[in-house]
């Protein structure tokens, strides 16, 4: 339980780094502590359980590329955009996703059978986060109902079946 805290203490220093750095227009700061985080999760499996090679690739690329799309409709803008395409998210997106999947083993695990609840906490959870994310300046939502119903609809798919698929099943 103690590492399940912990995880999820440390994912909230990768959110804030993230989100304060592409407010800041600098996707860096994300990126290196996403490293961060990763690293410790390599070097002690307990704390962040290893999974699969396709999955640490999979869901990220899906969900940065699922995070694009408001921004190539126009409907939201990221800080820290810089070095990559105008219709893309930012790296710091990125970094985010790939700290973020690696919960699902873990401490996130609690989830997988809680379908519902999975689906609840991606669809008020994730738009909670973007606007958290807007507040500090690192997005701009511009069609803001069409942005949030959006990210709700990601979210609240992916989230369960992310739980479902990359949690271990109970004993």
């Amino acid at each position: 339980m103690g590492r399940n805290i912990a995880a999820a203490v440390l994912f909230q220093g990768v959110w804030f780094s993230a989100v304060l750095g592409g407010a800041a227009g600098l996707a860096w700061p994300g990126m290196a502590s996403a490293a961060l985080f990763l690293a410790l999760g390599w070097a002690w499996p307990r704390f962040l359980p290893w999974m699969s090679a396709r999955d640490f690739l999979l869901w990220p690329v899906l969900g940065f590329t699922l995070d694009a799309l408001p921004v190539a409709l126009g409907w939201m803008r990221y800080e820290g955009s810089e070095g990559v395409a105008s219709w893309m998210a930012p790296l710091w997106i990125a970094a985010l996703w790939w700290s973020f999947v690696p919960l699902f083993p873990g401490p996130l695990a609690w989830m997988r059978d809680r379908r519902l609840i999975a689906v609840l906490f991606g669809v008020i959870g994730a738009p909670l986060s973007y606007l958290g994310g807007e507040r500090l300046g690192a997005l701009h939502m511009d069609q803001r109902v069409l942005a949030l119903l959006w990210i709700a609809l990601v979210w609240g798919v992916l989230t369960p079946v992310l739980a479902q698929k990359l949690a271990p099943a109970r004993r």
